[in-house]
């Protein structure tokens, strides 16, 4: 799934002509793998399943699962220590387990969430400004190509780019940061 549209790359660097599409396309692919990276999400509309492995006899009084590929859309079922559960919780796209009833050693929530495409008619669609800031990061790529002083690989199924990240801007830096998931 696409996390931005080569037209609206081609618009952000005033390219008229598709002379470069091969390229540019490259660029915005190493982009979004740099994003997927960085957010550690995968943001593409799926089944997904979550473990979360707890202590032995941590005594917590609850379990919370906040499942990275957000946002959340349909819970398909909650599991701990292999027992399907229904009596959870969900709140603010997070799931609360009761745990003193449980004591569990682990849980895997099994779910729907994540966005579509941009060109997708469905929703939800990937936000505007996480597109906008896979756009800028491309554009750095195509318009610094030629510097290689200061800069990071990212290698993406088209081929190895680097790019400079000391020229992200703090804006961008920010957007990314409200779709990064931890890996707890």
């Amino acid at each position: 799934m696409k996390l931005a549209r080569l037209y609206l790359l081609k618009e952000h660097l005033n390219i008229h002509d598709d002379s470069n599409e091969i390229a540019l396309r490259q660029y915005l692919d190493a982009a979004e793998d740099y994003v997927r990276s960085y957010c550690n999400r995968e943001f593409n509309y799926n089944n997904y399943a979550e473990v979360l492995v707890l202590p032995p006899d941590s005594g917590l009084k609850s379990v919370t699962v906040f499942p990275k590929e957000q946002p959340l859309d349909t819970i398909l079922n909650v599991e701990i220590d292999g027992e399907i559960i229904s009596d959870y919780k969900v709140i603010d796209d997070a799931v609360v387990i009761d745990a003193t009833k449980y004591n569990p050693n682990y849980v895997i929530v099994t779910y729907k969430g994540g966005y579509y495409s941009p060109d997708d008619a469905n929703e939800p669609r990937v936000p505007s400004d996480l597109e906008q800031a896979v756009i800028y990061i491309a554009s750095i790529m195509y318009n610094e190509k030629a510097l290689g002083i200061g800069r990071q690989a990212v290698n993406t199924e088209s081929g190895s780019f680097t790019i400079n990240f000391q020229q992200i801007p703090e804006y961008i830096k920010n957007i990314l940061d409200k779709y990064r998931a931890s890996d707890v």
